[in-house]
């Protein structure tokens, strides 16, 4: 039977989720709203105030994903680092499905070859290929 979160809940969940960017501890987050640090201890292990904590939380990252891409832009323009600009680079094209783990695919072709079987010629040409 769902009961719904408090006016007062509704704002320590906000509070809490944003107590990176507020510097607010637990113990300040409930004195603000008259209740006790065990109160709030509680209350994060309610099963419904935990899901709203989750979902606020994940409302508030999805926020960060445009200055998360303008940060990885202005990193790969403009980085002093060369190694920090390929890892940017590497990020976007994982992101886009573009780049590949190596492993991942020698994973596929080895199963490509067990699912589907390869003759000898083609397996040797393949592990030319791999370097093997």
């Amino acid at each position: 039977m769902k009961r719904g979160l408090s006016t007062t809940q509704k704002k320590v969940v906000y509070e809490l989720v944003n107590a990176d960017v507020t510097g607010k501890t637990h113990a300040d987050i409930a004195e603000e709203y008259g209740i006790t640090e065990r109160t709030l201890y509680r209350w994060k292990n309610d099963i419904e105030f935990a899901h709203e904590l989750e979902q606020q939380a994940d409302i508030s990252l999805k926020s960060f994903y445009y200055e998360a891409n303008q940060q990885l832009k202005k990193l790969i323009r403009s980085g002093h680092s060369e190694q920090a600009k390929l890892q940017g680079i590497k990020l976007v094209m994982q992101s886009q499905g573009k780049l590949r783990d190596v492993q991942d695919i020698n994973a596929n072709v080895k199963q490509d070859i067990v699912n589907n079987g390869v003759s000898k010629d083609e397996l040797q040409e393949l592990k030319e290929l791999l370097g093997g």
